[in-house]
């Protein structure tokens, strides 16, 4: 006659726990390593700004590989430091709007990752920035001190 081990049900149980508390650990960590996507927002709300020093200065302006605006003559207020260039899209809007001079103009939405690539041709000179939306969604450039230079803000932007 063949002895077989005991097995209790309390056994089994704990037996049971153990081994499903094991795939639980294993499951949670292989999740915890895959690479996931970065999350496309399908609207995101953004507002780039030109300010001061640009001087009859043809611009295009690329967010990611979408041409935004191409080759505008931008001049910027002596008293106000601004130019006559904006772009906004909000989320409540189902369109980009470019405000050049006097006159508005409205694009279809443009999808951005968090982090992005803005890309600004100034003349014959080509300036690449990586941003997150995460520093600010208002993005101010400025062609001051010979280059353009790019600041992010959370908050309205004030100009005295």
């Amino acid at each position: 006659m063949i002895k077989l081990p005991c097995f209790t049900v309390f056994n089994l149980t704990i037996f049971a726990v153990k081994y499903l508390t094991s795939l639980l650990f294993l499951f949670i960590g292989c999740v915890g390593s895959v690479k996931r996507p970065e999350k496309i927002d399908k609207k995101v709300s953004f507002s780039v700004i030109f300010g001061s020093c640009f001087a009859n200065d043809t611009i295009s302006l690329f967010l990611d590989e979408d041409l935004i605006v191409d080759k505008l003559s931008i001049q910027s207020d002596t008293v106000l430091g601004l130019a006559e260039l904006y772009i906004s899209q909000r989320l409540d809007s189902n369109s980009l709007l470019i405000r050049y001079n006097t006159k508005e103009f409205l694009k279809p939405p443009i999808r951005l990752k968090p982090a992005f690539d803005l890309k600004i041709l100034k003349g014959s000179e080509t300036y690449y920035f990586k941003l997150n939306l995460k520093s600010g969604r208002l993005i101010l450039v400025d062609g001051c001190q010979g280059k353009i230079m790019i600041r992010q803000s959370k908050k309205e932007l004030w100009f005295e």
